[in-house]
C-alpha cells in the first residue's frame, strides 16, 4: 500500500484564481504512473551489479551468466552483439527442460546514453545488396528509460508471450483512488491518493542483459 496526503486550507481555495489546486489534483494520475515506473525499475535494477531480483526457481538473479541471461563481457550495441543476444534467447528451454521456447525478442531497452545507437541500429536501410539489409527493422522496438544509467542494454520478449516481470493491484482496486475529508474544526479539505501496487520478477527466460561498453 502507498499513499500521499495533502491538506488544502479555505484561504488557499479562496485565493486560487489561477486554478492551481485543480491542476494539482488532475495531475495525480501522471504522478501515480511515474511512481509505478520508478517502482518497476527499482526492482529490475536491484541486487548485486543491478542484475535484478533473485528468482525462487533458480536462486540466482534475473540476469546471470549461468542461465545465459547476461553477456560474459560487455559490448556496445551492434549487429554482432545483438545477434549474440538473440541466439542466447532462441535456445531457452521450458521449465521442464524438454522443449525449446524459441523466444522471439521484441524490445531493445536502453538508457539515454545508448538510445541514439539503438535507434541507428533499428533504422530502415534501402540496401542495394543483401549483405547490407538491416534484419532488425520491424523486429525490435527501441525503448529508453532514464533509470538505466551507463551503457547497459537489454533484450526482452513480448510480455504477452514470455513475461519476465509481473505487476498487479489489490483485487477490485485496479489503480489509484482518491479520498476527500473535511476535518472537524478546520476550514478546508484534506485529500489522499491511495494505491495498492506490486511488481516483481517471475521468469528469466524472456530477457537478456549486456553490460555495455
Amino acid at each position: 500500500p502507498y499513499a500521499r496526503a495533502m491538506r488544502i486550507s479555505r484561504q488557499m481555495i479562496v485565493n486560487d484564481d489561477l486554478g492551481g489546486i485543480d491542476r494539482i489534483l488532475t495531475s495525480r494520475g501522471q504522478a501515480v504512473a511515474a511512481f509505478e515506473d520508478s517502482a518497476f525499475f527499482a526492482m529490475m535494477l536491484s541486487g548485486s551489479g543491478t542484475d535484478g531480483p533473485t528468482l525462487l526457481e533458480t536462486t540466482r538473479q534475473m540476469f546471470n551468466t549461468t542461465d545465459k541471461t547476461k553477456a560474459g563481457s560487455g559490448a556496445a550495441i551492434s549487429p554482432e552483439s545483438v545477434a549474440a543476444a538473440i541466439a542466447a534467447m532462441r535456445t531457452r528451454k521450458s521449465v521442464s527442460g524438454e522443449t525449446y521456447l524459441a523466444v522471439e525478442p521484441r524490445i531493445l531497452l536502453t538508457g539515454p546514453a545508448t538510445e541514439f545507437t539503438a535507434m541507428q541500429l533499428l533504422a530502415p536501410i534501402q540496401a542495394a545488396q543483401a549483405s547490407n539489409v538491416n534484419p532488425y527493422v520491424g523486429k525490435l522496438t527501441p525503448v529508453s528509460s532514464p533509470y538505466i544509467t551507463g551503457n547497459a542494454w537489454y533484450l526482452f520478449a513480448d510480455p504477452s508471450a514470455v513475461p519476465s516481470f509481473m505487476y498487479g493491484y489489490l483485487q477490485g482496486e485496479s489503480g489509484p483512488r482518491m479520498r476527500m475529508d473535511e476535518p472537524f474544526g478546520q476550514q478546508g479539505v484534506a485529500y489522499s491518493i491511495e494505491l495498492d501496487f506490486g511488481v516483481g520478477g517471475i521468469d528469466y527466460r524472456g530477457g537478456y542483459k549486456n553490460p555495455g561498453a
